[in-house]
């Protein structure tokens, strides 16, 4: 995307208000995520090889990678629905309090610089204000080990991210997407002690059910481009960062999901 006159003249006056959040740092994961990662690393490291250590790395994975079915998550389904099958999202706590807490700032920061309208309409490009590293190692350190579980040789190719602002009043038809990817991350970063602002999770063109979107809950969406709509917010305001990412293995398996 070209960028206008005055895009180039704030970008150019930008001075991160956190710049250490701009840096890959993994103390800044959710604590059971950044465990399940440390494990990782020791299982790699162990003498022993084969079946054994694969089944080891997927144990790690699965206490923190959720799928999302009627059997994980039976208080969101219908009492009468009891189709087990994957249905393309997983749950994942990602990152603690004090980087969600930081990155608000620095949203906020970049907003009142640049457009609080574009925070609320389109949401703000991360990739234009220096993010690009940390979600590179975030797709590195975290996404390729955890979406390993779910198919070998994904080749994931980070494609962009943004933070948008949802609050009361908000048109409920707004629908964030990138065409170009076609797997995405939702993590809530929270903001005022919001109320409201459920995900509905969809299959098939019909409404399953509205998904809890605490803060720091991360919702994965597999073989689709468009982030799960939000419902409207009935308190104070909800931030949600977008992640997208590309990925052809995604999109042939799960594409029809």
């Amino acid at each position: 995307m070209r960028r206008n006159s005055v895009e180039r003249d704030i970008l150019m006056n930008y001075e991160p208000l956190n710049r250490d959040i701009l840096e890959w740092n993994e103390e800044y994961l959710d604590f059971s995520l950044y465990t399940v990662l440390k494990n990782i690393e020791k299982i790699q490291k162990t003498k022993t090889k084969g079946s054994h250590v694969i089944s080891s790395i997927n144990r790690e994975i699965d206490s923190v990678l959720i799928p999302l079915t009627p059997r994980n998550h039976h208080n969101l389904f219908n009492q009468n629905d009891n189709n087990q099958n994957f249905t393309g999202f997983f749950t994942l706590d990602l990152f603690n309090g004090d980087y969600l807490s930081k990155l608000i700032q620095e949203v906020d920061h970049v907003a009142a610089i640049s457009s609080e309208q574009q925070l609320h309409n389109e949401g703000i490009n991360l990739n234009h204000f220096g993010f690009n590293n940390f979600m590179n190692h975030l797709t590195t350190r975290v996404m390729h080990p955890m979406l390993e579980r779910v198919w070998p040789n994904h080749n994931l190719t980070f494609v962009g991210a943004r933070v948008a602002r949802y609050v009361i009043g908000d048109d409920e038809s707004r629908v964030f997407n990138n065409a170009s990817s076609d797997i995405t991350l939702n993590v809530c970063i929270g903001k005022h002690n919001f109320g409201g602002g459920e995900l509905t999770i969809t299959k098939s063109g019909s409404d399953i059910f509205k998904l809890p979107h605490p803060s720091g809950k991360a919702i994965l969406s597999i073989g689709m481009c468009n982030v799960p709509p939000t419902l409207p917010v009935t308190r104070g305001q909800k931030y949600t960062l977008m992640i997208f990412w590309k990925s052809y293995s995604a999109a042939k398996q799960f594409g029809d999901l």
